[in-house]
């Protein structure tokens, strides 16, 4: 069901908020005005207000999704997936929130180099928990319940072929370059949080009907997903520092999870004849292709596959 006209405009002047903020960001960042700390704690306040509002966002959603007329049946069992998946988002922004709140206090307050592992480490890493779990109950509220054995068999697909991509990108210098112990084991869990959401993003974009707020939150997941993953790669290489570019992409993330509170309401979740469109559904096999042609490239240049 579309949405009126009227009722996307909140959303296009949030959505256009958005971009003069990220804008503004990225003037300041490459400019470099001012004293240094100034901008780091800026970028920093800006994330945990971000973050925090997307958390909001996703509870005010679920909150709107809960406070419409009940049906029953299968419709009412789907409404409530939908409730509680909110929820879930909402409590792994929350927790990513919290997490750069404690680098915040590392970098802003006590003026120090955040240790790794830390605690923001673990408030970062339970967003894809959560997250992925809000994923998968979105899944469940939006999806064909008849497409169970589909979306095994594309989730196995999309798994592996995001699995090689990320070891070809990342996972294989962090494991031949690190020791053994919790620090290693960090670094490997935010790819791999990072793989499961895409993973699940990927699945639930392919298996949903499309409306407003789906699309933001995949888009939103899947740029949070490239930024962590870029972080990963920056700090391997020790070339992270508040205020690269990555933050902007932080920052875009969880600006467009937060434009949910302004994507309008529709029927889609009561409609079980509702399914995706013919694009979708072969999203799938989209990072299967990549993850062959990674295969491939690296065949042609004679380097094999697993290392770089």
């Amino acid at each position: 069901m579309s949405a009126p006209a009227p009722a996307v405009r909140p959303l296009r002047r949030a959505g256009g908020a958005l971009v003069a903020l990220v804008a503004l960001q990225l003037t300041w960042q490459l400019s470099q005005i001012g004293p240094a700390l100034a901008l780091t704690a800026a970028i920093d306040l800006l994330e945990v207000a971000l973050a925090g509002g997307a958390a909001a966002a996703c509870l005010h959603r679920a909150r709107l999704v809960a406070g419409r007329p009940s049906p029953g049946g299968d419709a009412g069992t789907r409404r409530r997936y939908e409730v509680l998946a909110w929820r879930f988002v909402a409590a792994g922004a929350a927790s990513w929130c919290a997490g750069q709140a404690v680098w915040t206090w590392y970098e802003v307050v006590v003026g120090r180099e955040v240790p790794f592992p830390s605690w923001a480490d673990l408030g970062y890493l339970g967003f894809p928990l959560a997250a992925g779990t809000g994923a998968v109950l979105l899944a469940r509220a939006r999806g064909r319940l008849d497409s169970g054995l589909r979306a095994m068999l594309d989730g196995v697909l999309v798994s592996g072929a995001l699995l090689m991509i990320s070891w070809q990108a990342v996972l294989s210098d962090i494991v031949r370059d690190g020791d053994w112990g919790l620090p290693l084991a960090v670094s490997l869990a935010y790819p791999i949080g990072d793989l499961a959401i895409l993973a699940l993003v990927v699945l639930l974009v392919a298996r949903s009907p499309a409306d407003l707020s789906l699309k933001l939150l995949a888009a939103g997941l899947m740029t949070l997903a490239v930024a962590d993953s870029a972080f990963v790669w920056l700090s391997a290489s020790g070339a992270f520092a508040t205020g690269s570019l990555v933050d902007a992409v932080w920052v875009t993330a969880f600006g467009l999870i937060a434009l949910v509170a302004w994507a309008p309401l529709n029927d889609l979740v009561d409609d079980p004849t509702a399914g995706p469109g013919r694009a979708a559904l072969l999203l799938p096999y989209v990072p299967v292709l990549i993850g062959l042609g990674v295969g491939v490239l690296d065949l042609w240049r004679g380097t094999p596959v697993g290392r770089v």
